[in-house]
């Protein structure tokens, strides 16, 4: 039986044509129904086996959209994947924060040597890191890789989750991958993913398509 994919997509910054190659590949015909949407308003009718938050989804979700996705992670098993714009308004005292462990934004850096006229001095070539000596099926057989992008700086729960690679570059390093089990169901978080280098990079598809295969529980 094919498993059943809610997609929120699609904001100003984050177009759904730089993340539809990635989703063609990750979310093959035949072992999927695709659900692609821009906000949470079909969500709970289409009942899911795996939600996808490529963007927060306009309008953003209400406190008690939030509260439901939470409920279809930890009661139901549903699976979840939140992906670079898919943390943006997560707030503090959200249940995708607290409840489901997925990531507070913070910021994404301007470099230093930008010039005036550059129209991204926030991006940089990042570098993703998986952890040595960490050994995890969302992470198996992903080689480091790099791409011009966003290096996006997040608050997360690292004592809750078990981290899975890191993100560097002149800004710093951070973490951008992480994975945990919440209640009944499994999450899957991703930091870099803003420009087609980095979205399409194979790395990066064979650690999506490893995400999407952990979190449906195949």
């Amino acid at each position: 039986m094919k498993k059943r994919v809610y997609i929120v997509w699609n904001d100003f910054y984050h177009p759904q044509q730089t993340l539809q190659p990635l989703v063609e590949k990750i979310f093959p015909e035949d072992r999927f129904c695709i659900e692609k949407a821009y906000s949470y308003a079909g969500f709970s009718a289409y009942k899911p086996d795996l939600l996808v938050q490529f963007a927060i989804g306009s309008p953003a979700p209400s406190l008690e959209e939030q509260q439901e996705v939470a409920r279809h992670v930890t009661d139901g098993g549903m699976g979840l994947i939140a992906f670079h714009a898919g943390l943006v308004l997560t707030g503090e005292d959200s249940p995708f924060l607290q409840k489901l462990g997925t990531a507070h934004f913070i910021s994404h850096p301007e470099r230093k040597d930008a010039a005036l006229d550059d129209p991204h001095p926030e991006q940089c070539e990042v570098r993703v890191i998986p952890l040595r000596n960490v050994v995890h099926p969302v992470t198996a057989e992903v080689e480091p890789f790099c791409a011009w992008d966003e290096h996006y700086f997040v608050k997360m729960d690292v004592e809750n989750t078990m981290l899975l690679a890191c993100a560097s570059s002149v800004h710093g390093t951070t973490p951008c991958v992480w994975a945990h089990e919440a209640g009944k169901g499994r999450v899957v978080c991703v930091t870099q993913g803003h420009n087609p280098g980095m979205v399409e990079h194979p790395q990066m598809v064979r650690l999506m398509e490893n995400a999407v295969n952990w979190c449906v529980k195949e």
